[in-house]
């Protein structure tokens, strides 16, 4: 898959066109190096634009607004999928709704030692990389941490859950888990075992799997294996080994698909 047709199935609406800097400065070098990571398309791969968004699946909107409690204006800043979201969230602050003036703005550059960070290890550092890809790109080089499948990610930003797309898988689905209620979570390991069992995350079941959640949750046979597996720590533990295939929770879930 090429880097345009993986990117284009992330890539949000487009904001209003503002005059910007890219978010990477003209002394910050691209290291090409050909390791795991720079031949993973998911990380080599990054749009030439110069758009401040274009790794990442929300926007930064900042502007002014009037403070109510002072009745002064202030600058204001928020992070969001959308600029109603944004206004929301700065009203929610204190501030008057009308007097709200935002437009989307670049996110920070790498800083100096996140660079050097990724130059230490000899890594690639893709284009147009804000200091939020580079600590999740820094994240996944000192994690060993694999491309996300690109359902997740897309199942992700369905959730309203911020990322940069050079996220590593294992550190995804921990921003999932820890985003869900608590049964969400047993519809979540539903998809997890049918995505592992079958290929197939099944995410157009969620409501049905909501409902089985709750049966899952009355079982006590599931619900103390449950707890082991999820403390293990890496949430995603179905993968690599099929001794987590021999989990009471896995084959009591698997029977529930």
């Amino acid at each position: 898959m090429s880097f345009s047709s993986f990117f284009s199935r992330f890539r949000k609406p487009k904001a209003p066109e503002i005059s910007i800097t890219p978010s990477v400065t003209s002394s910050f070098s691209v290291v090409e190096v050909e390791n795991k990571y720079a031949t993973n398309q998911s990380v080599k791969d990054s749009p030439q634009t110069g758009h401040p968004k274009d790794n990442l699946n929300y926007y930064r909107y900042t502007g002014e607004a009037l403070f109510l409690q002072t009745n002064r204006m202030r600058k204001v800043s928020a992070d969001s999928f959308d600029v109603e979201s944004a206004i929301d969230e700065i009203v929610s602050q204190g501030f008057d709704r009308d007097s709200v003036s935002v437009s989307p703005a670049s996110f920070d550059s790498p800083t100096d030692g996140q660079i050097e960070s990724m130059k230490g290890h000899g890594d690639y550092i893709p284009p147009n990389l804000s200091s939020i890809d580079a600590s999740y790109l820094i994240s996944r080089y000192m994690n060993d941490d694999p491309a996300p499948d690109v359902r997740l990610l897309e199942f992700a930003t369905s959730r309203k859950i911020k990322l940069s797309y050079y996220i590593g898988s294992k550190e995804l689905h921990d921003k999932i888990w820890k985003s869900l209620s608590q049964n969400e979570k047993f519809a979540f390991f539903l998809c997890c075992v049918s995505n592992d069992s079958s290929g197939d995350w099944c995410f157009g079941r969620w409501n049905e799997f909501l409902e089985k959640g709750k049966t899952l949750e009355s079982d006590p046979k599931f619900m103390k294996s449950f707890k082991e597996h999820y403390n293990l720590g890496y949430f995603n533990g179905l993968e690599g080994t099929g001794r987590y295939r021999q989990r009471a929770c896995y084959t009591i879930a698997k029977d529930n698909l």
